[in-house]
């Protein structure tokens, strides 16, 4: 046989040999064992604390937001959706109250052709007066039940 085809066989071997050295010290054992992912990872991920609390957890200190919330158009919205994950709130500390309104509320309420017609939608420049600033939207609409200020709804 000719030495270059012999080096190439060395070479492929060297390589296959490195390929399943590698896979076996960066590859967990337990993957494959369910399909493409670590079997290992589905106990690991059942023992997580979890981060974010149903809004019956926080009712029990906000009662006022709470009913507020609940009989509001946002009631699907839930309250860590702005405040962020409640984790283990109160003894961590507050929870934030956001200043950055306009890009939360933006996120479901920029005018967009694919929305649902009866759902608000604002093209924020036109809506805001050309002017878009942090907390712009909370200043005339009460976040846990959005109506306008005018109407006696003021957060």
């Amino acid at each position: 046989m000719p030495k270059h085809i012999i080096r190439l066989l060395l070479v492929l071997v060297g390589a296959g040999l490195a390929f399943f050295g590698l896979r076996a010290v960066f590859i967990d054992e337990s993957f494959g064992r369910y399909g493409h992912f670590r079997a290992d990872s589905v106990a690991e991920i059942a023992a997580l604390t979890p981060q974010y609390k149903d809004p019956s957890y926080c009712q029990m200190c906000h009662v006022k937001r709470h009913e507020e919330w609940s009989a509001g158009q946002h009631q699907v919205v839930k309250c860590e959706v702005c405040h962020g994950p409640a984790r283990d709130h109160p003894a961590t500390g507050k929870l934030p109250i956001p200043d950055y309104s306009v890009s939360l509320c933006d996120a479901c309420h920029e005018a967009m052709p694919a929305r649902r017609k009866s759902h608000p939608q604002i093209v924020l420049t036109e809506h805001l007066g050309g002017s878009i600033g942090p907390a712009q939207c909370i200043a005339c609409h009460n976040p846990h039940s959005p109506r306008i200020a005018s109407e006696g709804q003021r957060p």
